[in-house]
């Protein structure tokens, strides 16, 4: 099913301009689409006809999911898109029932759940949200593009500069409204500043992450249950992760994080071996008797940030930055593409009030967004002794309490349903103090031990 235009019947902006297209420049156009006479996307690469790999998107090749909440996001702004994705290749599964978690030296409860999970490589997802894109009439694609800088006068945004890639040549590109979702190497708080704005404060966490993405050919011996698989290590002992996913093709994905420089190998040999060190051996024997279709691929995430354009008393009018240009999560959560999807429905319900765009308020409602997957982030983070960042309050009471969240998580439903509303951006921390979360919690801890999850495996 193709997107269908559903515009206020007075527009309110009359061009738009989003710098960045990847999955949260798309959808951010998607939004625009419904609110703007024109919207045009600004993007330095090729975008390729089939799913394939983009240079600017080096990140594109590892393991990503579109946890629950941010896949209601781009259903609401591109219509049916989920089915789309299953009709093609992509496999949707309950996360509670079918997906393998062992976690904290348990393996979670399983039980079914209204959370959908939904596996592809992030190109098939990207091509399909950015065919959905290019098919809005009112959005106009501009590959090979540079952008070297915004244009303000009076206090508000009225064009961009842009120019070929590879060329010298500035044409100046009018536009009311602009919005910055070129991912981590954004120029944001540079521009800002040389307008004579204030910058952002930058709030860092260093992580040492490095991760590796292989693809195998999923054998045809495996049971058809085995579709999803994480196998989380206790920290801070140890640093490493493993995970399997099912996804177009008939294949799977793995990927292998570390922490603290512990970087898994990207050779075949070392890939395997890095993964028969995890905590559990059956994701390492699933995949040992699988055909490998390309060598691993490797990146590093040095650290998660968040500049913080929410506490900025000026801002151009006009001038809106998301995604990963303005908040970037640590990888192995998951949480980047929701966030931004999420962020982009925000700005369409924003300016679905009819009232123009507020450059303030939608920078706290992106701010509101960010708030709980950072606190998540950040407090797991801060269990390595390698890692750095800003202590919040009460940090050791916290990881306590969500040290018996995960126990309990392994036995009891009721805790573990609640967790995953956390997990899957449908709700905050706080909703694991619910007064029925907190019975549950209590009863799972004073149950006998022979009561609590076995360390078998699966199955």
């Amino acid at each position: 099913m193709m997107s269908r235009l559903v515009m206020t019947s007075a527009p309110t902006i009359d061009h738009a301009v989003v710098l960045g297209g990847s999955m949260t420049g798309m959808l951010t156009a998607a939004a625009l689409a419904r609110h703007a006479r024109r919207v045009t996307v600004l993007e330095r690469d090729a975008f390729p006809d089939e799913p394939g790999h983009r240079k600017g998107t080096p990140q594109d090749q590892q393991v990503h999911v579109l946890l629950d909440r941010g896949r209601i996001a781009v259903d609401h702004l591109l219509p049916g898109l989920s089915d789309e994705l299953v009709e093609h290749g992509s496999h949707r599964i309950d996360l509670g029932d079918a997906m393998w978690w062992y976690h904290y030296d348990r393996w979670k409860v399983r039980c079914q759940t209204p959370y959908q999970l939904y596996m592809q490589s992030r190109p098939f997802l990207e091509h399909h949200v950015r065919r959905r894109a290019r098919a809005l009439p009112n959005v106009e694609l501009r590959a090979r593009t540079e952008m070297d800088e915004p244009v303000v006068e009076d206090g508000r945004v009225r064009a961009v500069r842009v120019r070929p890639r590879g060329e010298a040549s500035v044409q100046i590109l009018p536009c009311e409204l602009f919005v910055d979702a070129s991912g981590r190497g954004s120029r944001a708080p540079r521009w800002l500043e040389a307008l004579g704005y204030p910058t952002p404060r930058e709030e860092q966490t260093q992580l040492g992450l490095a991760y590796s993405t292989c693809f195998y050919r999923r054998p045809s011996v495996v049971p058809d249950d085995w579709k999803a698989m994480v196998v989380y290590g206790a920290r801070p002992s140890q640093l490493r992760h493993g995970l399997l996913f099912t996804v177009e093709d008939d294949r799977w994905v793995i990927g292998l994080a570390g922490y603290g420089g512990d970087a898994p190998p990207d050779d075949p040999e070392g890939f395997l071996e890095f993964m028969r060190s995890l905590d559990r051996p059956e994701l390492y024997e699933l995949v040992s008797k699988a055909e490998p279709l390309a060598p691993p691929r490797a990146h590093k995430f040095p650290y998660q940030r968040w500049f913080h354009y929410e506490e900025l008393d000026r801002l151009p009018a006009g001038f809106a930055v998301v995604g990963d240009a303005m908040c970037s999560f640590d990888p192995v959560f998951g949480q980047g593409m929701s966030a931004g999807a999420i962020e982009a429905e925000a700005l369409e319900r924003h300016l679905a009030r009819g009232q123009g765009f507020d450059a303030r308020a939608f920078a706290k409602a992106c701010a509101r967004i960010a708030k709980n997957p950072w606190a998540l982030t950040l407090s797991e983070a801060l269990r390595y002794p390698s890692s750095e960042g800003q202590s919040p309050p009460g940090l050791p009471l916290l990881h306590r309490f969500l040290d018996r969240v995960f126990a309990c998580s392994s036995t009891d439903p009721v805790v573990y349903r609640a967790f995953l509303d956390v997990m899957q951006l449908h709700a905050g921390p706080e909703t694991l103090f619910r007064p029925r979360v907190l019975w549950h919690l209590l009863r799972a801890t004073l149950a006998p031990a022979g009561a609590r999850a076995p360390l078998s495996r699966p199955g």
